[in-house]
């Protein structure tokens, strides 16, 4: 991503090797979603397929969701299982994630909140222009069928991918939030 400086990218450095080793960093990097208007029948350059699964833990809330996730494939049942905090200050979220065992999973799976469903995602991940994206098509809950293209960036203007129908700029809307959603 030349669209940093050297600054940026040294925080997006730090910033990722912190959730590699599960400290919460606060940085300016955020992200931004995008509603997509229809799927493409193809994604015209080099991607990744994989499935995401996201439930919420009890004591979550819209300013702290603690979630618990699977990343990987529903038919083969190959996961990776990760832990996932997002905290929103004055409405920019700083994530930490770490990568868990599946019994870590597992016994964390017993705090998973009732009163939100488990969200199910597939999601293609790519890179375009130099910035990362990841476009999750939901598979059940009230948005299903809809689909979302998020870019990680701090970049005021994004190019998005023109293979892309893209509706609207969904960041700020509550309505795409994962803890609503689910």
């Amino acid at each position: 991503d030349n669209s940093l400086g050297f600054e940026g990218k040294i925080e997006r450095v730090v910033q990722k090797m912190s959730e590699m080793l599960g400290v919460v960093v606060n940085t300016a990097c955020s992200y931004r979603r995008y509603l997509i208007t229809k799927l493409p029948n193809e994604i015209p350059i080099n991607h990744v397929v994989v499935d995401v699964d996201i439930a919420i833990l009890r004591g979550s809330t819209h300013d702290l969701e603690n979630r618990l996730m699977l990343r990987g494939d529903r038919e083969g049942k190959s996961w990776t299982y990760r832990h996932q905090r997002l905290k929103r200050v004055k409405g920019q979220p700083s994530v930490w994630e770490r990568v868990i065992e599946r019994r870590v999973y597992t016994a964390m799976s017993e705090n998973i909140d009732p009163q939100y469903d488990v969200i199910q995602k597939r999601s293609v991940s790519f890179v375009y222009n130099k910035k990362y994206f990841e476009m999750g098509t939901f598979l059940n809950g009230p948005l299903k069928g809809c689909a979302v293209l998020y870019c990680e960036t701090t970049a005021k203007d994004v190019e998005l991918p023109p293979f892309l129908e893209i509706d609207r700029e969904v960041t700020q809307e509550e309505k795409y939030s994962t803890i609503h959603i689910a």
